[in-house]
C-alpha cells in the first residue's frame, strides 16, 4: 500500500484538482442568482433532463429495442450430430445465465457456472462415470491450455491499452492506486454533494436527478456488457470443452494438414492420374440410384461431356470417378459458380450386381461421401428401393454420432417424358409458389413428380428435390438449379470431408504409441550411454 507521503500528495493532488471545479460552480451560482436567471437556468435544466430521461425510458421500452440479442454464436459446419448435441447444452446453460436465471453478479457465481458446463460436456461424453471430468489425456488439455492461451494474449494485445509496455508490477501499483483513490473521491464527493446544498438547493436537486438517470443509463449499458461477456466466455468454453471431450484436439496440426493433403492427392489421382500437386478446393460427389435411373446421364450432363456411358441396359458395373471443373458458361444471371471442383462418383444400380452386392457397393462409397446425389426416375413408380437405402444410410450415421451424414439432394431424372410426353418447352415451374396460378399439363405432372418423391422418400422440408433433363439435345436445369443446390451446400460438405480426415486422422493411436515408445528408447539409450561414457 502507498506510504503516508504517497497519501498526503494523492491528497493535495485532489484537493488541486477539485477546488478549480469548485470555485467556479459556486461564483457561477452566485451570479446567476444576483442577475436574475438563477430560476430560469433551473427551469430549462429540469427541462432538459425530463426530456431526455422520458426518451430514454421510451426508448427502453421499445419492443425492438428489447429484442436486441447478444453475438450470436454457431459451431463448426464439420460437427457431427453428437458434438452438435452438446453444444444445444452450452447454448441453454449461455441463455439462462443472460435472463438471470443463472447468477453471474461475482467472481464466485462465474467460477460455479463454469464448473457446471464442465460437467455437463464431461458427462455428455461419458455418462457412466460420476467424475467424468478426468476422461481426457494430458496432451490433449495441455494443447486447450495452450489454445485458450493463445486467445487471450491476442485479445489483450488487441483490445488493453498500453498491454505490451505495462508489467505486471505496474498493473499492481494500478491497482493500488485504485483501491486507494476510489473511497477518498467517493468521501470528498459526498462532502461536496452535502456542501452545495444550502448553497444552491435547486442546482442539487437536479443534479441528483440527473446523477439517477445517469445511473440507469450507465447500469442498463454495463448489464447488456455484462450477458455479453457472459454469453461469449460460456460459449467459447464450451466449444473447447467439446472440443476435448469428444477427443477432436488436433496435437499436431502441420502433421494433421500434411496427412489431409495427401489423402485429397489420391483421391483426386484416382479419378485423374497426371492431377498437380497443388490443387484448388474439391468435394466427392457420390450419385446413387435404382438400375437404369439415370445416373450416368446425369455425369454427363454435369460435364457437359459424353464420357459416362449411358444407356437402356445398366452400364456401371463398377465404381466409377469422373473430375468436373466449374464453368460458368451456362450460369445465367445471378447465378453463382462452384467455388472449386466435383469429384463424381458414379456407382452401379442397387440390383445391377445383385441387390446385396450393389447395395453394399453403392454404401461404402457412401462413407466417403461429401455429398449424395440419389437419382429418382420419372420412368419408375416404385420407390421402394430408394426409400430402403436412404433409410440404411440415416440409420448408419444415427448409430455413428462421431461421423457427420453428407447432405442429401434428391434429383428427378427423365422429366421430359413425364406427360403429356409430346410437350417439350421449358422453362418449367417446378417449385410451388404458395399462390394460385395456372399451370401447363407438364408443370402439373412436373409439382406432382417431385410430391410423390418427397412423400415416398419421407424427406424433410429442408431437403432439396431438383428435376432435371439429362437427354443430350435437352438438358435443362442442371446449371439452373441442380448446380446452385450443390453451391448451397458447398460449406456442409466440407464439414464433412473434414470430419472425415478428421476421424481418419484421430483413428491412427497406435502408430502414435509406437512413435512415443521409440522416442521414450532412444532417449534411455543415448541417457545411459553418456551416463557410461560411452557417448
Amino acid at each position: 500500500m502507498f506510504s503516508r507521503r504517497q497519501q498526503v500528495i494523492w491528497i493535495l493532488a485532489v484537493i488541486a484538482l477539485l477546488v478549480p471545479y469548485l470555485g467556479l460552480m459556486a461564483v457561477g451560482g452566485y451570479a446567476l442568482w444576483k442577475n436574475g436567471w438563477f430560476w430560469v437556468y433551473g427551469g430549462v435544466t429540469a427541462a432538459i433532463t425530463a426530456l431526455v430521461y422520458g426518451l430514454a425510458v421510451y426508448l427502453r421500452g421499445r419492443r425492438g429495442l428489447q429484442e436486441v440479442t447478444p453475438l450470436q454464436f454457431e459451431c463448426p459446419e464439420s460437427w457431427p450430430p453428437r458434438e452438435r448435441e452438446a453444444w444445444s447444452k452450452v447454448e441453454r446453460l449461455a441463455q439462462q445465465a443472460i435472463q438471470g436465471e443463472i447468477p453471474t453478479k461475482n467472481i464466485d457465481d462465474l467460477r460455479n457456472l463454469l464448473e457446471r458446463l464442465i460437467r455437463e460436456i464431461a458427462l455428455h461424453y461419458h455418462p457412466d462415470h460420476e467424475d467424468a471430468y478426468l476422461d481426457i489425456p494430458l496432451p490433449q488439455l495441455l494443447k486447450i491450455v495452450e489454445k485458450v492461451s493463445q486467445d487471450l494474449r491476442q485479445v489483450v494485445q488487441q483490445y488493453v491499452p498500453g498491454s505490451h509496455i505495462l508489467t505486471l508490477r505496474d498493473w499492481v501499483k494500478l491497482k493500488q492506486a485504485y483501491d486507494f483513490v476510489q473511497p477518498l473521491y467517493e468521501t470528498i464527493y459526498m462532502a461536496y454533494r452535502i456542501a452545495t446544498v444550502p448553497v444552491s438547493p435547486l442546482n442539487a436537486l437536479w443534479r441528483e436527478i440527473r446523477r439517477y438517470v445517469t445511473g440507469q443509463a450507465i447500469d442498463l449499458s454495463l448489464g447488456e456488457l455484462r450477458a455479453g461477456l457472459v454469453s461469449y466466455v460460456v460459449h467459447r468454453m464450451g466449444f473447447y470443452l467439446i472440443e476435448l471431450y469428444s477427443g477432436r484436439v488436433v496435437l499436431d496440426e502441420v502433421e494433421f494438414d500434411r496427412a489431409c493433403l495427401t489423402a485429397e492427392q489420391a483421391e483426386l489421382r484416382a479419378a485423374q492420374p497426371d492431377v498437380d500437386d497443388s490443387f484448388p478446393e474439391f468435394i466427392r460427389i457420390v450419385i446413387v440410384g435404382q438400375l437404369k435411373a439415370g445416373k450416368s446421364s446425369l455425369v454427363n450432363a454435369l460435364r457437359r461431356t459424353w464420357q459416362a456411358r449411358s444407356d437402356v441396359l445398366p452400364c456401371t458395373n463398377d465404381v466409377q470417378c469422373y473430375l468436373m471443373e466449374p464453368s460458368t458458361d451456362d450460369l445465367g444471371n445471378g447465378l453463382q459458380p462452384l467455388p472449386g471442383l466435383l469429384m463424381l462418383v458414379d456407382t452401379p444400380g442397387y440390383d445391377s450386381l445383385g441387390e446385396d452386392q450393389a447395395f453394399q457397393s453403392s454404401f461404402e462409397e457412401i462413407k466417403k461421401a461429401d455429398l449424395i446425389l440419389l437419382v429418382c426416375s420419372a420412368r419408375m413408380a416404385s420407390r421402394k428401393a430408394d426409400r430402403e437405402f436412404l433409410q440404411r444410410v440415416r440409420q448408419f450415421f444415427q448409430e455413428h454420432p462421431h461421423w457427420k451424414m453428407p447432405p442429401v439432394i434428391v434429383v428427378g431424372s427423365f422429366i421430359d417424358e413425364l406427360r403429356p410426353r409430346h410437350e417439350w418447352n421449358p422453362p418449367y415451374r417446378w417449385e410451388p409458389t404458395g399462390k394460385r396460378e395456372t399451370l401447363s399439363p407438364k408443370e402439373k405432372s412436373l409439382q406432382g413428380f417431385l410430391t410423390a418423391i418427397r412423400s415416398d422418400l419421407e424427406l424433410s422440408p429442408t431437403e432439396p428435390v431438383v428435376p432435371v433433363c439429362t437427354h443430350p439435345d435437352r438438358v435443362w436445369n442442371v446449371a439452373e438449379a441442380l448446380i446452385p443446390a450443390i453451391a448451397a451446400h458447398w460449406d456442409e460438405a466440407r464439414g464433412v470431408r473434414e470430419n472425415r480426415h478428421l476421424h481418419s486422422y484421430q483413428g491412427q493411436k497406435y502408430r502414435h504409441l509406437w512413435r512415443q515408445t521409440v522416442n521414450l528408447i532412444g532417449s534411455t539409450a543415448r541417457l545411459a550411454l553418456k551416463k557410461i561414457g560411452l557417448n
